[in-house]
């Protein structure tokens, strides 16, 4: 048998074997379908089976078997039984009449109950009236007391529900707020009043801050300060919007009732408030007199005593003399022996030392005085002196007259203005002081002046002190205790000429105060007409460009601090590489310099130049003769290079010339040797 032949029986007996398989098993499941349709009623067989025995006890009458019987007087198969039971033992719903077989139809005929949930008979509203169950309760019973509808509620009512409690009532009825005929929460009460104050619309016992009867967050414009919890229309004294006893230690200073701390007493009356002891001064003249009561002029936020030098000074650059300010040159003058002029600046502090007499401007400016004059040397000699002047000398004539005889020399002509020698044979008499040097507090010394008041902080408990003698020659004696005690320490200041006679007393009170002073001695601007300097306050070095005519800066400071002192030193006939100083005094005497370095254009003078010209010319001069004696010499050697060329060519032509003489010589002698041979 072929493999083919094989492969195609084995496919046959598969497939018979299959459908001996599924017929078999169709024949199983129809025979147990027809067993179970033997077995199992169909549903619509039960209902069919049910409706009529329900229908049955609808009708049913008692079976006379079952007379007297306690378990029912109707017949439920082999037993007893009542309507209800027999009703329930075929799956129905019994309401003590009539069986049903539907719930819902059952559930309608039972009191109160009329709604079928889809499992049981429920009142869904949980509400009755009358015992029967409804939705809402009708108008004449309107509220719900306890799940029965009802006309009145027994204590409150909330909507349309009756309860016990209320968060808050209007009456007997609960409301969210109250109306507008009784708006205050009285306790959960509806009230058209309160008894004690009223918070909102809620009726309180007490209040942080009240208006009236009224509480409230802040006072009203019209009553706005706080005294004690009530708001008010007035204070005493009050700080800010709080009425006061008295000012805390935080805000010290008073102004019209009202207490200050430093920065706001600053910052009133239009920015410029003066805080000093307990008030705040609505001007500084105010707060001067306080410092002083003798002060009663105020000039670039300073003090003075108008009839002073101090104020002059500051004002004018004067000094006050003879009931007005006078300048310096007019001190001088009205010096005795004195009468020229102000060796000084016209607006530094006045110093009788530099004053200069007739006879020393004379000297100075290289001339003699002569009849209240200033004449030369010269003229004196000549027509005074009658004499002759002849290379710096006076010859005088033979008549003998009263000349001058010697040598006169002007070496102090150009002698620095400031300096003042005194000579070795006198003796000086000035007991006056220059400055006051002070470790703590700011006094500005005033040469005028004998007695300062200087105050300082509270934490200051020492001082030194160190008077500037304007004669070095003069001494000094301070009298006083440096250990400073809390108000004014008095010291004396006794100086004695170096005469030993002549003596000059200040009085200087040094008041420690109860307070800090301020050490702010910072500019908040300093600016400089036509120049820019980009101004920094903790930057203290500058430098500025100038042209040549310019001699000053107009230079405006201003304080950070209010109570700090500016001053502008070094600021006149300025040149190239000065320095000018900006000094800003600090409360406390502590101070910062600011410098400003002038660079100057430096005006061309052809003096200047002349010996750079000179040395220029004479090294051109220089130049020019030694090329020429280099020329010079280069030619005689090229003569000589020349010479001794020549000298090397003849010797060179020599030598050819007795190799000639040789070659001719030896040519001969062959020829005679030749010669002799053939002979």
């Amino acid at each position: 048998m072929s493999k083919k032949s094989l492969l195609y029986i084995i496919i046959i007996v598969c497939v018979l074997t299959s459908g001996f398989f599924l017929a078999s098993n169709y024949r199983s499941s129809i025979e147990m379908k027809n067993r179970g349709e033997n077995i199992v009623p169909s549903v619509k067989d039960v209902e069919d089976i049910k409706q009529p025995q329900i229908e049955f006890i609808k009708n049913m009458e008692t079976d006379e078997s079952c007379a007297g019987d306690p378990s029912g007087p109707y017949s439920c198969g082999d037993t007893c039984c009542n309507a209800e039971n027999y009703c329930y033992s075929l799956g129905g719903y019994y309401n003590g009449t009539t069986c049903y077989d539907n719930q819902a139809e059952y559930c309608s005929t039972l009191p109160a109950t009329p709604n079928f949930d889809g499992s049981s008979c429920v009142c869904n509203s949980g509400l009755f009236d009358n015992g029967a169950c409804v939705t809402s309760c009708p108008s004449e019973r309107p509220y719900n007391n306890g799940g029965s509808c009802s006309n009145t509620c027994p204590v409150y009512i909330d909507g349309q529900t009756c309860v016990d409690s209320c968060n808050l009532r209007d009456g007997n009825k609960c409301v969210s707020s109250c109306p507008s005929e009784r708006k205050y929460n009285n306790g959960g009460v509806c009230s058209d009043t309160c008894p004690v104050y009223i918070d909102g619309t809620i009726c309180v016992d007490s209040c942080t801050l009240r208006d009236g009867n009224s509480c409230v967050s802040s006072c009203p414009s019209e009553r706005p300060y706080n005294n004690g919890g009530v708001c008010v229309n007035s204070c005493t004294l009050r700080v800010g919007n709080t009425c006061v006893g008295e000012c805390p230690s935080s805000s010290p200073y008073i102004a019209n009732g009202v207490c200050y701390n430093d920065s706001q007493c600053r910052s009133q009356f239009n920015g410029q408030g003066y805080p000093n002891g307990t008030t705040c001064h609505n001007s500084q003249l105010a707060y001067c007199k306080t410092i002083n009561p003798s002060y009663d002029i105020v000039f670039e936020n300073n003090c003075y005593i108008k009839n002073s030098d101090s104020y002059c000074l500051a004002a004018k650059g004067t000094h006050y003399s003879g009931g007005s300010c006078r300048s310096n040159a007019d001190e001088c003058v009205a010096l005795e022996l004195k009468g020229a002029e102000y060796k000084g600046s016209p607006d530094e502090k006045y110093n009788p030392t530099k004053c200069d007499s007739v006879a020393d401007k004379c000297y100075r400016d290289g001339k003699v005085l002569y009849g209240g004059k200033c004449i030369t040397y010269q003229q004196k000699c000549e027509e005074i002196s009658k004499g002759t002047w002849k290379n710096g000398t006076c010859v005088t004539n033979n008549n003998g007259g009263n000349g001058v005889s010697g040598k006169t020399s002007n070496k102090d002509k150009d002698k620095d203005k400031n300096d003042n020698p005194k000579t070795d044979d006198v003796i000086g008499t000035d007991a006056s002081l220059s400055d006051i040097v002070l470790s703590s507090g700011r006094l500005m010394f005033d040469f005028g002046t004998s007695d300062y008041r200087v105050e300082v902080s509270s934490n200051v408990e020492s001082i030194t002190i160190e008077p500037i003698t304007t004669d070095p020659d003069a001494t000094f004696v301070v009298n006083g205790d440096t250990k400073l005690k809390s108000g004014d320490n008095v010291f004396t200041i006794v100086v004695t000429a170096e005469d030993g006679k002549t003596t000059r007393t200040y009085n200087l009170t040094i008041v420690r105060t109860d307070r800090i002073l301020s050490s702010n001695s910072k500019a908040s601007l300093i600016s400089i007409a036509n120049h820019e300097i980009n101004f920094d306050k903790d930057q203290t070095e500058y430098e500025v460009n100038l042209t040549k005519d310019e001699e000053e800066l107009d230079i405006k400071v201003t304080a950070e601090d209010n109570l700090s002192i500016t001053e502008v030193l070094g600021n006149e006939g300025l040149e190239n590489g000065d320095i000018v100083t900006v000094k800003v005094t600090a409360e406390d005497g502590s101070y910062t310099v600011y410098a400003i370095k002038v660079n100057k254009e430096v005006p061309f003078n052809i003096k200047d130049y002349i010996p750079y010209i000179i040395a220029g010319v004479a090294g051109l001069l220089l130049i020019i003769v030694g090329a020429a004696i280099l020329k010079g010499r280069k030619s005689n050697d090229d003569e000589d290079d020349l010479d001794e060329d020549n000298g090397k060519d003849k010797m060179k032509d020599d030598k050819k010339d007795d190799k000639k003489d040789d070659f001719k010589m030896k040519d001969n002698d062959d020829f005679k040797m030749k010669s002799k041979d053939s002979k």
